[in-house]
């Protein structure tokens, strides 16, 4: 009898990226490299970041994206405080009514229960990277819960889209429970 090798085949799976980008944590960064060097096993349909500061956030994620040359990846600001500029009391309470579980961790001008060395860093930080122009320029897509709906409809429960979530769930909360057969849900530290 001759020696057969079996040799496996392995899908390509397609993933989403749910995160919530901060200066102090490599997670989000990492993993994008990580998936982007595993272009056998997974393919990146698009990155959507949310909780605070999402447009700055997303606007970074795409310039790391371009400067690897890998603009071809759609990035989404998701659901979040939207801050992009001075401070703003309407801003800030909508987000509370919106999100009140999340209430401890906004930014300190929002919550006023932490004056944190490390809030008032990450405030310096973003408002230092979204006055640079090369930044600002950075096209991003708005409504990543619509790109997450229309994405996740397109999937079945027998090919299944894998969504990685680094970040805060608001997204997913406003996603239709049924499309949730469609996915394979990974969540890693806050996104629980």
């Amino acid at each position: 009898m001759k020696n057969h090798h079996i040799i496996p085949i392995i899908m390509v799976k397609d993933c989403v990226l749910i995160c919530s980008l901060t200066p102090n944590c490599s997670d989000t960064m990492l993993s994008i490299v990580y998936l982007l060097s595993q272009p056998k096993l997974l393919a990146l349909k698009g990155i959507v970041v949310n909780h605070i500061y999402p447009v700055v956030k997303a606007k970074l994620i795409k310039k790391m994206l371009v400067e690897m040359r890998r603009d071809d990846i759609p990035v989404y600001v998701g659901s979040g405080f939207r801050r992009t500029g001075k401070y703003d009391l309407e801003e800030a309470t909508q987000f509370k009514q919106d999100y009140p579980m999340y209430e401890g961790s906004l930014p300190v001008e929002v919550s006023k229960t932490s004056e944190s060395s490390d809030e008032l860093m990450v405030e310096a930080i973003f408002q230092e990277f979204y006055t640079e122009k090369s930044i600002k320029k950075m096209e991003v897509f708005d409504n990543g819960e619509k790109f997450l709906r229309d994405t996740l409809s397109t999937y079945c429960p027998k090919y299944p889209i894998q969504l990685l979530c680094l970040g805060a769930l608001h997204d997913l909360n406003l996603i239709p429970d049924t499309l949730f057969k469609n996915t394979e849900l990974w969540t890693v530290g806050s996104g629980m």
